[in-house]
């Protein structure tokens, strides 16, 4: 079986990097409370992934 070369997709990761660079500037605009702190660590977490 022939394996397939695989090609990065770069149109892809600079849509990834563009979608959490606004997820995070929303994430500083939140007040850090209580019931804001799952949502606050989600986010950042799924940033970083």
């Amino acid at each position: 079986m022939k394996m397939r070369k695989r090609v990065p997709d770069k149109a892809q990761a600079r849509s990834l990097i563009l979608a959490s660079e606004q997820e995070m500037i929303y994430l500083d605009t939140l007040t850090p409370t209580v019931e804001g702190a799952s949502t606050i660590i989600r986010g950042i977490y799924e940033n970083f992934r």
